[in-house]
């Protein structure tokens, strides 16, 4: 039997600037470097969401229903409203974009997540505009709820991009297994995959 191993190395804000770019390009929307900035690091947090701390405990975006969050906001005090509202905007714009395929197969629609996520965003701008000192300015969240949908595509595009990419990589991956070609590996590391190949035999 033999043990095989690939190791990635990508820096993730690297990473997702180089996909928002292409996708923009490929949609041919404009945006300005605050929003791209945004979404850059939107995609980068969302490799290993964080939970958001409520007045009842931390909850996870991800795995809590979104109207749930929307209830914990509008009963929450203000000081953790912000925090609250961002990520019901983050959740749904990243569902409404990266899982957009999956929704003809449920019950809740990708509408649901745009009015839902462009509200947010809404209340969010308005939060900001009382506590200047925040991350990000209110424009900012103006933007992401007036054009929600925009930003759903950009977010659909880049999914749907990596998935098409993963599956060439697999497949060169696969032949680079059989083949130890140079010509494979080198396709592999512009990539920014350091293919390695440990083998180990054990006899039975």
């Amino acid at each position: 039997m033999s043990k095989t191993n690939i190791s990635l190395t990508i820096k993730p804000t690297e990473f997702f600037r180089e996909k928002v770019q292409a996708a923009l390009s490929r949609q041919r929307v404009e945006i300005s470097e605050e929003i791209e900035f945004y979404l850059v690091t939107l995609l980068c947090d969302f490799i290993n969401p964080s939970k958001v701390d409520t007045v009842h405990g931390t909850l996870d975006p991800l795995e809590t229903p979104l109207a749930l969050l929307l209830k914990t906001a509008l009963e929450s005090p203000h000081e953790h409203q912000y925090k609250l509202y961002k990520s019901i905007g983050d959740t749904s714009l990243y569902m409404a974009g990266y899982f957009q395929d999956s929704f003809n197969e449920k019950t809740v629609s990708s509408k649901y997540f745009m009015d839902l996520g462009a509200s947010a965003y809404l209340t969010v701008s308005t939060l900001s505009e009382r506590n200047p000192t925040l991350q990000h300015p209110s424009r900012v969240f103006t933007s992401l709820s007036a054009s929600f949908p925009d930003f759903v595509d950009i977010i659909a595009d880049i999914a749907e991009k990596l998935e098409q990419d993963t599956q060439g990589l697999l497949a060169t991956y696969t032949r680079w297994q059989r083949s130890q070609s140079k010509r494979l590996e080198k396709t592999l590391l512009n990539f920014g995959l350091l293919p390695h190949l440990d083998t180990t035999k054990h006899r039975q």
